[in-house]
């Protein structure tokens, strides 16, 4: 079950965490945007606007999270939780639910653990990080 019923039940788990934000329709990207000042539409320098891109391309509300420095180094939805990808390929755990939380500000991922080697039992349940 999603969490808080938020969010996407993945019916047949992902291999990867990309295929899990795909299937729960996270797969959109955040660009950079440049800000700007006055009548003139001045660039303000080293200011920039963090904008989901599908909903800064169509004018909607709540396109932008927020606003950041230029050295600002943005992570896409579809490369944040590749780091346990491993863990998954080695079938020790599977990607069981996905979503995002505030217009997608905050994305999350379930997994769970097939087994442990701290103490408990193999019988194959599964625990729930």
């Amino acid at each position: 079950m999603p969490w808080h019923n938020l969010g996407t039940k993945l019916k047949k788990p992902p291999a990867t965490a990309e295929e899990a934000i795909r299937a729960a329709h996270l797969g959109w990207r955040v660009l950079k945007k440049q800000l700007y000042v006055g009548d003139e539409h001045r660039p303000l320098p080293g200011e920039y606007a963090i904008v989901r891109e599908d909903r800064w391309k169509l004018n909607q509300d709540k396109a932008i999270f927020g606003t950041v420095k230029h050295d600002y180094q943005m992570l896409q939805n579809t490369e944040a939780f590749t780091f346990f990808d491993p863990i998954i390929q080695k079938a020790a755990a599977f990607y069981e639910t996905a979503g995002a939380l505030d217009n997608g500000l905050a994305l999350r991922e379930l997994a769970l653990i097939a087994h442990f080697a701290c103490g408990l039992p193999e019988d194959g349940r599964s625990v729930s990080l």
